[in-house]
């Protein structure tokens, strides 16, 4: 059995669709919804669901979270551990607010999935960030309002076929690992909160620690990228101040902890 660690903040059209993609497709699985401090309605939405395998966490607006003085909210590196530490389920899934499952999503991670491994699945994203090896570019809209779900799964029945059982050593969220290796190693590192770096040092560790790092080819999702940090201001391409200091002090950290930048793409471990 598996819990998916669903993290949001402000992201509510978003997260309803990466809620109820998990769902559709997952219906026994438990999905942790931690809501970060969201002002956009999320909170009041995430109490009207009647979901039996559904957890919900809040975060305290007063005594919340946090690594930094100056920090006005936890960030998901912080609530991915408070995910994976309230998780009843044996392997833990992250997977972000700006996502869509996919019906074969689960099915085609876990057949990786061993002790000492983490196993990530294959974005497929609209033209917003440069291409690489590691995901699909294809454009079934930018926006959630412009979204061709349908086009998209008929794009992904046709590839699952071409890429079965393909992997590389990859990695990038949405991934799952089993949940005591997560807590063992200390999850996310919160000197990264909120955000970004924390899953370059993550990745980091794991490779330290000689574990199997899998990309499976054949398990997908849809992202719309870096809605819920990134682009908050409605428009990709358009950084708040927020995001910009958050990210300086990510990278001084990352720099101080290992001698060295992310290398980019950040996550990819390809040998």
């Amino acid at each position: 059995m598996i819990s998916f660690i669903l993290p949001t903040k402000n992201t509510l059209p978003y997260t309803k669709l990466a809620y109820s993609s998990l769902r559709k497709y997952n219906t026994d699985a438990e999905i942790l919804l931690l809501d970060d401090l969201s002002t956009d309605g999320t909170i009041e939405w995430m109490k009207t669901l009647n979901d039996p395998n559904l957890v919900t966490w809040y975060n305290d607006p007063i005594n919340f979270p946090k690594t930094y003085d100056d920090q006005t909210f936890s960030g998901h590196t912080i609530t991915y551990n408070i995910g994976a530490q309230m998780a009843k389920n044996p392997i833990i899934g992250i997977f972000h607010s700006d996502m869509v499952c996919t019906e074969n999503y689960t099915k085609n991670l876990i057949k990786y999935l061993k002790p000492k491994t983490i196993v990530s699945a294959t974005r497929i994203e609209p033209p917003v960030y440069p291409g690489d090896n590691i995901k699909l570019i294809e454009d079934f809209g930018i926006y959630i309002e412009d979204f061709k779900q349908n086009d998209m799964e008929e794009f992904v029945k046709k590839k699952e076929v071409e890429y079965k059982n393909k992997i590389t050593t990859n990695f990038f969220a949405p991934w799952i690992m089993y949940q005591d290796e997560y807590l063992d190693i200390g999850g996310m590192d919160p000197i990264f909160a909120p955000w970004p770096s924390e899953d370059s040092d993550f990745i980091e560790r794991l490779y330290g620690l000689e574990y199997n790092i899998i990309q499976s080819w054949d398990s997908f999702v849809w992202h719309f990228c870096s809605r819920g940090h990134r682009w908050t201001t409605g428009k990709v391409q358009v950084e708040t101040d927020v995001f910009k200091k958050n990210q300086q002090r990510s990278l001084t950290k990352f720099y101080e902890k290992w001698g060295k930048w992310p290398n980019p793409p950040a996550f990819n471990y390809s040998k």
